[in-house]
């Protein structure tokens, strides 16, 4: 049976929680890409990097909502999980955006994979 490795795209500007997320991540047993920009992670989403999505509410050069309603928007990545961090609980916003799950931060790795593998399309 080949199983197929998970691929997770961060999209998050601090490069501390970049670092975090992606050596939990790792461990257990996800394929990490990151990006620090909106634009940036479209053009990745689109090329195909990844089915799960960590985006930052609040990035430099955009809403990390509005990343999701993009998301969401568009036929080949729409059913992709994506799980929305942020320092404040913008829960509400995020799901009506579009996001699977909200995580306030800081919050335990459990909850993460919880979410990242909740309602996912592999």
């Amino acid at each position: 049976m080949v199983t197929r490795m998970k691929n997770v795209l961060i999209v998050e500007d601090d490069r501390d929680t970049v670092r975090l997320l992606s050596i939990l991540l790792s461990i257990d047993g996800y394929e990490v890409h990151q990006a620090s920009t909106a634009d940036d992670a479209l053009r990745l989403a689109r090329e195909g990097v990844a089915d799960r999505f960590i985006i930052d509410a609040h990035l430099s050069d955009s809403s990390g909502l509005k990343l999701v309603k993009q998301l969401r928007s568009e036929e080949l990545l729409n059913c992709h999980a994506i799980v929305v961090i942020s320092g404040l609980d913008m829960s509400h916003k995020a799901i009506s955006a579009g996001a699977d799950a909200f995580l306030l931060k800081p919050f335990q790795a459990d909850d993460l994979f919880a979410a990242l593998e909740h309602n996912t399309n592999i």
